[in-house]
């Protein structure tokens, strides 16, 4: 009977119905679009990929591009470090090493890997932001793949590209600030980024900001309340694979927006989890995606290749910001024994496929919100 209670309770204000919509979609106003991609995962055939191709990593993501050029603001989860020459074990290679080695259980000299511990060639930046990427979280339970110096060498292949990030700060920086702003058309945003964990890796330095240690978060989102015209988290949690959230995500997600955060947009799972309107204590719309899955990776299974790119639409009018929408375009990670490559929506190459994906999402997160092949992004589209 309790646990019935506690469910209820956790449930209450939340609007369950898929089709989301908001009633100021067609207020008036400044409006700017972001979309947001799921884990960037690349295992060790991505990456082997990424240097055969003239493309890189754009290989992998190239059908997506035009829908990060169209959004105002484009975000993506940056699953794992970016330490340039930077071995398994922590120490750097006595020369640079542009290849993708053996993973850290066979060869712990291994410097770019896939599983268990994760570290990309930089290149992977400079393709991320010549796909108009803005945006990456680095703060998950990948992020001390490299211990601390790993943390260190990311943040400084960040800054050298001038790619924007937060969750994760240097070992000796201590005063910086595990969030970070963006501004388009007059709209600042406030980006918070944290994990459950980083798979036993003890964070000595304290680089990395934890989901439920201690109110960090709420916290943060408190503390930023005035600072910004809308608050993003990009929680790392939840239980891998599985296709709902748990009752602690949804607790959180509730103290969050309570505090004062207009969206949350989750990760870690590997697989898509719903999205669900919630009405805030203070009466303000604001909207969860509990996981927007991979991204791109190699793992086996169909629940772990279907994907979205997520649209969020924000709208600003004398001093007020708000939710006006949300859309997504379904994808599918296609992994051929020699090629390796998403396919967005119209572009799934083979009919079984493109109906099972576009079925398995439309059931979790409706249809009436699918952006189809053709459609300017318009995440309050019943307002035209």
């Amino acid at each position: 009977m309790l646990k019935l209670l506690f469910s209820i309770l956790i449930g209450f204000s939340y609007s369950n119905d898929p089709n989301l919509k908001f009633s100021n979609a067609c207020e008036r106003g400044q409006k700017i679009t972001i979309s947001a991609v799921g884990d960037l995962l690349l295992h060790g055939p991505l990456q082997a990929q990424a240097f055969e191709k003239r493309s890189g990593f754009m290989s992998l993501w190239e059908q997506a591009i035009p829908y990060f050029k169209e959004a105002d603001i484009a975000y993506a989860n940056l699953e794992g470090t970016v330490a340039r020459n930077l071995q398994c074990n922590g120490k750097l290679a006595s020369s640079e090493r542009n290849y993708v080695g053996a993973d850290c259980r066979e060869k712990y000299t291994s410097v770019y890997t896939s599983y268990p511990m994760f570290n990309y060639h930089p290149q992977l930046i400079d393709d991320l932001i010549d796909s108009d990427i803005d945006i990456v979280s680095t703060a998950n339970n990948h992020s001390i793949d490299r211990y601390s110096k790993g943390i260190d060498l990311t943040i400084e292949a960040l800054e050298d590209a001038r790619l924007p990030f937060f969750g994760t700060r240097e070992r000796e920086n201590q005063s910086r600030p595990f969030y970070t702003f963006t501004e388009s058309k007059g709209i600042k945003i406030a980006w918070i980024a944290c994990t459950y964990e980083t798979n036993g890796f003890k964070d000595k330095y304290n680089q990395v900001l934890y989901c439920f240690r201690d109110n960090s978060v709420e916290n943060l989102v408190t503390s930023l309340k005035g600072h910004a015209d809308a608050i993003i988290v990009t929680p790392h949690w939840g239980n891998e694979y599985k296709t709902s959230p748990n009752q602690r995500q949804k607790r959180y997600a509730k103290k969050w927006l309570d505090a004062g955060a207009t969206a949350i947009i989750g990760s870690h799972p590997h697989v898509l989890q719903p999205w669900e309107k919630y009405v805030t204590k203070d009466g303000r719309e604001t909207m969860v995606i509990y996981s927007l899955g991979n991204f791109v990776s190699s793992q086996s299974g169909f629940e772990k290749r279907a994907t979205i790119i997520f649209f969020l639409g924000l709208t600003k009018r004398n001093g007020k910001t708000w939710i006006n929408g949300v859309r997504y375009v379904p994808a599918y990670m296609r992994n051929w024994t020699d090629e390796h490559f998403l396919r967005v929506d119209g572009l799934m190459d083979l009919n079984d496929t493109k109906d099972r994906v576009l079925s398995y999402i439309g059931n979790m997160l409706g249809y009436e919100r699918r952006l189809t092949r053709g459609q300017r992004v318009r995440t309050n589209y019943e307002c035209y």
